[in-house]
């Protein structure tokens, strides 16, 4: 890395060394550009390296791979010309002729020569399809395919020509486990560059074993492809959705960046879509539509730079990503006061009045900039939910708390998207019934005319397709979407009820919600009695919803509303127990009904995360049938699980 040039002499060394360099500055450059790393001291990591060069290309790393992969075919050729059979060793290939490179050859046999060879196009590909990403563009995507898909055929090469050890290799994705000292490796020292490292605390440096290694670069060709995957979809709402189920597979930093540069440019979207177009179809609005509106492009631009950070951060790391969507909340919670100004001027209005009419009756004509914000804010607050259970930041005493104001939040989510759908399916059927309208009386022009359009007497031909009621695409994204939320919604009210069903028989231990009365600063100590000073559950709720409270829609809940609804002294646990199974056999349902309809408009992700909500009930509703069944409940262990879906919870009922 620091002197390329002493491995020059060596045709294969210099290769390997070259594209590795290459690959290594490709990645810091990527990665200090994308801007979604989850360390902020990543530059740290490479103080002192050679990676600070202002052309990020493959430095000439391609030509030699290519010609040593072309230097190791011609000594295969040469093994054939002298018949040698086995693994006996070539020898003399371009000895005579003073070639530098002979003693090499007389060390290789051909088993070695297959695993170079795979070794050697695998980093060719690699190389091949990260410069085509560094500069993306619509029609280099398939191209780049292409290669990651010779890079997975050269790894699968690898581990059938040198197969890992037994139990040496680690599923993929999985962290491999701390080991001991390094083991002694010649011509390698752990603590190399540690004169070159920043002032920072020394980092121990894992190597990882042979397994761990091909499975570490299967992971990163699979997310690649899912990135690039990404940029087919046709829709800003979709991009989101893939984020979402991207985020899942916990992709390295190099995937994730060039996630970030496929999805956002300065002037397109994916590639190939300017955004000024990319957001009015998001929000449901013309190209043409108030283009003479000063205010609205302004609107557009503030839009514009909330959408980026959004998309950027949803390629972040789940960490890293709830800190961004904090901030995001209350960015776009200033966006939506924006829009309520813009709703209120007179351009809007006169807008509706010149479309006609199809969408000022509606709820969402006079309001189409206030619940797009909305709903995304929602989906935020959702989002960053959920992401607590998957981070394992909540505490059981938390548990119904959280799914509390899930529930609130997923309603709301539910009613702007009824509201939504209703106004869509309205302003969709009166312009069908305009175009209608209009296509008869020029039917009837025709037919005084004498022109027949069909069959005899003007009919349709008996061979034309019968009209069908369509579905536009925004209809049936708009429903999947509705389904899928009330499907979570089911499951968190009936979690709810669930663990206050639980608590109340001692199963599990939630502090009492009964509002306190407010006491002074100075005795606040004395009001705790022995607990810290910001462990009582009214802190522990301002502390969770703290980011909720700039945000103007939903409405945001204080501790009160929360500790009066979590009101049980009415109510015993069987009855909640009932109610809750009632939720979870309407969750059930929902998820039934949706793969039974919305198959064509979901996507795999979508489809899969169904399954598991749909597993979560189905868990939920067979322990509560066992628990409610059962005589003698201090014979069982009952506990709170996170299986099937990392955001719901499980109920867990075994005997002890």
């Amino acid at each position: 890395m620091h002197d390329q040039n002493r491995t020059n002499a060596n045709i294969l060394l210099g290769a390997l060394c070259s594209a590795s360099r290459a690959a290594c500055l490709q990645a810091h450059t990527l990665v200090c550009r994308a801007g979604v790393c989850e360390e902020e001291d990543f530059v740290a990591h490479a103080f002192g390296f050679p990676l600070q060069d202002k052309n990020p290309g493959n430095g000439g790393a391609m030509g030699a791979l290519q010609l040593a992969i072309d230097w190791l075919s011609s000594v295969f050729e040469s093994k054939s010309d002298t018949s040698l059979e086995g693994e006996e060793q070539i020898v003399g290939a371009g000895g005579e002729t003073g070639d530098p490179n002979s003693s090499l050859t007389a060390a290789l046999t051909a088993s070695d020569r297959d695993i170079l060879l795979a070794h050697l196009r695998f980093r060719r590909a690699m190389l091949s399809a990260s410069t085509l990403l560094d500069k993306p563009a619509a029609k280099s995507m398939d191209v780049a395919l292409k290669h990651l898909a010779a890079a997975k055929s050269e790894l699968d090469n690898l581990r059938k020509l040198c197969p890992p050890e037994p139990g040496a290799s680690s599923p993929a994705g999985v962290k491999p486990k701390e080991e001991g000292p390094l083991p002694d490796l010649t011509g390698f020292d752990s603590m190399v560059n540690q004169r070159l490292l920043a002032p920072t605390p020394p980092r121990n440096i894992k190597i990882l074993s042979w397994g761990d290694t091909l499975a570490c670069f299967e992971s990163l060709v699979s997310s690649l492809s899912a990135a690039i995957s990404i940029t087919k979809c046709t829709s800003l709402q979709a991009v989101i959705v893939e984020l979402g189920e991207f985020g899942k597979k916990e992709a390295s930093i190099v995937a994730r960046s060039h996630l970030a540069e496929l999805i956002i440019q300065r002037d397109t979207f994916l590639c190939r879509a300017p955004w000024n177009l990319v957001l009015r179809e998001s929000l449901w609005i013309s190209a043409e539509a108030m283009s003479e509106s000063d205010e609205f492009a302004e609107f557009l631009e503030h839009v514009l730079e909330l959408t980026q950070m959004y998309l950027r951060s949803l390629c972040a790391s789940k960490a890293r990503q709830r800190r961004k969507l904090r901030h995001l909340i209350t960015h776009w919670g200033n966006l939506h006061q924006e829009a309520e100004e813009l709703e209120a001027m007179d351009f809007l209005k006169a807008h509706l009045e010149a479309s006609g009419k199809v969408w000022s009756d509606t709820w969402w004509g006079p309001q189409m900039f206030t619940s797009w914000v909305q709903n995304h804010i929602m989906r935020m607050q959702i989002k960053h939910l959920v992401q607590g259970f998957e981070l394992d930041l909540y505490s059981p005493r938390e548990y119904l708390m959280i799914y509390w104001y899930l529930e609130y939040v997923l309603s709301s989510l539910i009613d702007n998207l009824e509201q939504g759908y209703a106004s869509l399916t309205k302003g969709l059927a009166a312009t069908t019934t305009a175009a209608e309208a209009s296509k008869a009386i020029t039917a009837k022009k025709k037919k005084k005319k004498g022109k027949k359009t069909g069959g005899e007497g003007g009919e349709p031909s008996s061979d034309a397709p019968a009209p069908t009621a369509a579905v536009s695409p925004i209809q049936a994204q708009l429903r999947a979407e509705l389904m899928m939320v009330e499907a979570q919604r089911a499951v968190c009210r009936g979690l709810v009820r669930l663990l206050a069903g639980l608590s109340l028989e001692g199963h599990l231990h939630i502090p009492s919600s009964a509002p306190q009365e407010p006491v002074d600063a100075k005795d606040k100590w004395k009001a705790d009695g022995q607990q810290l000073p910001f462990n009582s559950l009214a802190q522990i709720f301002d502390q969770r919803f703290q980011c909720f409270q700039m945000s103007p829609y939903p409405p945001p809940l204080e501790y009160t509303d929360y500790a009066s609804s979590m009101d049980t002294s009415s109510y015993k646990a069987p009855m909640l127990f009932k109610f809750a199974l009632e939720c979870f056999m309407q969750a059930k349902m929902y998820g039934k009904q949706m793969s039974e309809e919305s198959n064509a408009y979901l996507s795999q992700g979508q489809l899969s995360e169904l399954q598991s909500i749909s597993r979560v009930a189905m868990c939920n509703q067979v322990g509560l049938q066992v628990l409610m069944k059962a005589e003698d409940k201090s014979n069982l262990n009952v506990k709170i699980e996170f299986g099937a879906n990392r955001g719901l919870a499980t109920l867990s009922v075994k005997r002890k």
